[in-house]
């Protein structure tokens, strides 16, 4: 099994980060390392995202050649 985690996690992840910009204590360090935390976790969500299009492809792909 996989230890990585799943989308939603990391969505609510980067969104619970997201409303901590919004609240009203920003210390410069914890808003730096808040900042880098967000862009790894962007990061891990753009890969999932790209492996789900790329596995939507091939679904589609093959759905077309099963068509023809």
């Amino acid at each position: 099994m996989s230890n990585q985690k799943s989308l939603r996690k990391l969505m609510d992840e980067f969104e619970a980060i997201v409303a901590w910009f919004g609240g009203d204590d920003l210390d410069v360090e914890a808003a730096t390392a808040k900042f880098e935390e967000g862009a790894k976790l962007a990061e891990q969500i753009k890969k999932q995202l790209l492996a789900a299009k790329n596995q939507i492809e091939i679904v589609k792909k093959k759905f077309d050649a099963d068509e023809s």
